[in-house]
């Protein structure tokens, strides 16, 4: 299931030019196709392919390059705040097919802590 933006959340972009981009470009795009990793398998590193994807994502949301998102990266050190990660999630689980909720996407959370969680979720759907 798809999240669409709440009005709250529109009236929030109304006054943030760079969130404002990302809801209006999240309302007009088709929603990506789901992500197909290969499982992973608990207590390894995340797949490579997930972390490069997750980059691109968490880079698009912060509005920086995607040089500066490394998988030791935080989200606060790339200054994703909680409406940025609310839109995080929503592209998490439009490209992965996995859900994310609030706890999943901490300030603290580095890259590659979630893209190991979205492997591990990953897995645990495939069974």
């Amino acid at each position: 299931m798809m999240l669409a933006p709440t009005r709250s959340h529109l009236q929030i972009a109304q006054r943030r030019p760079g969130v404002r981009r990302a809801v209006t470009a999240r309302q007009s795009s088709p929603p990506n196709p789901p992500h197909t990793s290969p499982t992973a398998n608990p207590g390894k590193e995340p797949a490579m392919d997930t972390i490069t994807h997750l980059s691109e994502l968490v880079g698009a949301v912060a509005e920086v390059p995607l040089a500066k998102v490394t998988p030791q990266s935080t989200l606060r050190e790339l200054h994703v705040d909680s409406l940025a990660r609310v839109d995080l999630a929503m592209r998490v689980q439009s490209a992965f097919g996995v859900p994310l909720d609030d706890g999943d996407l901490r300030p603290h959370h580095t890259v590659g802590d979630m893209a190991a969680l979205i492997d591990t979720k990953l897995a645990s759907a495939a069974r």
